[in-house]
């Protein structure tokens, strides 16, 4: 059945003077069409994408893909009712409906969140950790460690990353900002003890913290966000901001090297980062699992704006 003929059909019917009964018995059949696919998509039916075009002109058969998400299928289910589904009816599997070296395919490019499925069957099983582990254990935590030691031990570990954003400052031509940086660091690690106290956001000096990464050079220079993920230990990300901060983490390490290249060190202050990050938004991450209409996808959207 093709489900989107209606919206071309109630679009350009009026414009070429159709009868408003004709288009009132279109949208009845489209509405009945549709309630069908839905329901054959959720008891499980497999579904071939064809290229026809019996109303619309051909080049507007994509359309369909929107129209078939909006009953029921997520976006990686319609793409591959054009791709390995159809290859599969067709019998044709070990020639064409993959990227795979000696097939025939046509490439379908998506933005946003072609990985949806993956993403959020992560994304419930991380909230599912959350609110079992991590929220408890931080809770314990926030109650046993001084909110000044937190306090402490988060500027030491922000005070690590001011090198990596004084890199960028410099990789995007921005000679102030990393001017600022530089100093803030000096300032931070000597009067601050160590980056301990956040001396340099204090009158005399009035530094403020300007968080700067690999992803933000690579945004600079034309990259482009790529497909969104949401994975176990990292969260919400996309492809060129999972790129970047990888490279941000192995900045300090390969530079420096002991202690910061250890796992003696690395774990212990990846744990603390994580314990003052879930403090932190604490309150929103509550929110988002007791009143969103729909977690994921207010998640997504927030990272992504």
């Amino acid at each position: 059945m093709d489900i989107y003929n209606s919206d071309y059909t109630q679009a350009e019917g009026p414009k070429r003077g159709e009868l408003e009964e004709f288009l009132r018995k279109d949208r009845e059949v489209a509405a009945i069409q549709r309630e069908n696919f839905r329901r054959a998509h959720a008891a499980g039916a497999k579904m071939v994408f064809g290229t026809d075009a019996g109303i619309y002109p051909h080049g507007h058969n994509a359309k369909q893909f929107a129209v078939m998400v909006r009953y029921g299928m997520t976006p990686l289910q319609a793409i591959q009712s054009a791709t390995v589904n159809a290859a599969a009816h067709l019998q044709i599997s070990d020639v064409a409906g993959s990227l795979t070296p000696g097939h025939s395919a046509d490439v379908i490019a998506v933005s946003g969140d072609p990985l949806q499925d993956a993403n959020i069957t992560s994304f419930r099983a991380i909230q599912s950790v959350d609110k079992a582990l991590v929220a408890p254990v931080a809770k314990s935590y926030q109650d046993i460690v001084p909110e000044p030691v937190r306090d402490g031990l988060g500027n030491a570990l922000r005070n690590l990353t001011e090198p990596v954003n004084f890199l960028n400052f410099l990789l995007q031509f921005k000679i102030g900002k990393a001017a600022e940086t530089l100093g803030r660091f000096a300032v931070n690690t000597t009067f601050g003890v160590g980056g301990l106290v956040d001396v340099a956001k204090t009158k005399p000096f009035n530094l403020p913290y300007r968080r700067n990464g690999f992803a933000n050079t690579l945004g600079f220079y034309g990259v482009e966000p790529g497909a969104y993920f949401y994975l176990p230990l990292v969260g919400p990300t996309t492809l060129r901001d999972l790129a970047g901060n990888s490279i941000d983490l192995l900045v300090v390490p390969t530079a420096v090297g002991a202690p910061f290249d250890r796992t003696a060190y690395a774990v212990p202050t990846t744990v603390i980062k994580q314990l003052n990050d879930r403090i932190e938004n604490a309150a929103e991450i509550e929110r988002l699992q007791e009143e969103s209409a729909d977690p994921y996808v207010e998640t997504r959207t927030l990272y992504l704006e």
